[in-house]
């Protein structure tokens, strides 16, 4: 079941540390999860604002909407071959997470890309 909570603080889920608050804040956790919210009835006309990790954001003010803070995890080889490997990557990763998991796999290529935000 999805929790909606009201007047939540956003400044946990920014990396620019601002204080700032949604009026409606829901944490989705799988597709599921994002169905549900979608086809609530009470939220479904509210403006909305996806947060993944926060890191390519700048909040400037209280958002009086409803926030969807995406934290769907999962990292998933897909199909691999000689020469390349597709992922099934959850929207919720981070992005050194999926690095890292790809060097444990010797899986070449993202190595250059670790810390971006």
């Amino acid at each position: 079941m999805v929790s909606v909570q009201e007047n939540v603080s956003l400044r946990p889920y920014n990396t620019f540390d601002f204080e700032a608050s949604a009026r409606f804040f829901v944490e989705i956790h799988s597709l599921d999860d994002l169905r549900a919210v979608l086809q609530n009835p009470t939220l479904q006309s509210l403006p909305r604002l996806l947060l993944g990790g926060g890191s390519n954001v700048l909040l400037t003010g209280d958002f009086e909407g409803l926030v969807l803070k995406i934290s769907i995890p999962g990292i998933d080889v897909v199909r691999e071959n000689e020469a390349h490997v597709w992922l099934k990557v959850g929207a919720g990763e981070g992005w050194h997470d999926l690095v890292r998991y790809a060097l444990a796999h010797n899986f070449a290529g993202l190595e250059n890309l670790s810390l971006i935000p």
